[in-house]
């Protein structure tokens, strides 16, 4: 899930590989605790 704010903004408030809350936490920290897999997408360099 993403929110507005501001006029030009948007943030990533909800992980949508886990569900965790993010508005309290730096979002790109926490999606890098995943791995490709976690959001449906082959790992790098893997071809399906």
């Amino acid at each position: 899930m993403i929110e507005r704010f501001g006029h030009d903004k948007i943030r990533l408030v909800k992980c949508p590989a886990c569900g965790v809350d993010l508005r309290d936490k730096k979002a790109s920290f926490h999606v890098e605790s995943h791995t490709p897999n976690d959001f449906g997408l082959s790992p790098q360099g893997v071809i399906q």
